[in-house]
């Protein structure tokens, strides 16, 4: 388990690793590893593998649980504890560049309040969509359903017959009425 280092000591430590932009916002951007959403992250002696986390409680104070940091600025790999900010999620992705600023769904419905809903996580969701593509599952299971056992009963035909002759000799009236329904089957096809 890595140590922990005294807050001054953390502190240094990530002034080490971020070039401070002297033009514009005056962002620390983090010179070590960015994930691949765009975010600064480091070692867990900090605290917190996302480094915008960690330098917000080394400066500014611990963040409730729940709760995320929105960057201000909208420079991901910034550290500058005085461009973020505590917010809610809702109201994180309403700030973002996310689906909050789209006004219609990827189908061209309106994201209007009879046609969205939110669900746990604050994501919105067509009504429309949600409607068809559960219906298309409806229809869709019961459709590949029938075509499997249509498959399968053609595949097993052969065998269904070996067996009722095993236990019917020919001639018999209850094996002729089978063999008459087979019949009906093979002409009428899939």
């Amino acid at each position: 388990m890595p140590r922990r280092c005294d807050s001054e000591t953390l502190r240094k430590l990530i002034l080490e690793r971020v070039t401070v932009q002297t033009t514009g916002r005056q962002c620390w951007r983090w010179n070590l590893f960015i994930d691949q959403h765009g975010y600064a992250k480091c070692a867990p002696r900090f605290g917190s593998t996302f480094a915008h986390r960690a330098t917000y409680e080394l400066w500014r104070g611990e963040i409730p649980p729940g709760l995320q940091i929105d960057h201000l600025c909208r420079v991901r790999d910034c550290v500058n504890p005085w461009h973020l900010e505590i917010v809610t999620c809702r109201e994180n992705h309403e700030r973002g560049k996310g689906n909050m600023t789209k006004t219609h769904c990827p189908a061209g419905h309106e994201y209007s309040d009879d046609n969205t809903h939110r669900d746990e996580n604050g994501h919105r969701h067509c009504r429309i969509c949600d409607r068809n593509r559960k219906q298309s599952r409806r229809d869709g299971g019961r459709e590949s359903y029938n075509a499997y056992m249509r498959e399968y009963r053609q595949r097993n035909l052969e065998k269904m017959r070996a067996y009722d002759r095993k236990r019917r000799p020919p001639g018999t009236q209850a094996n002729a009425a089978k063999e008459a329904r087979a019949k009906q089957l093979r002409c009428a096809g899939p």
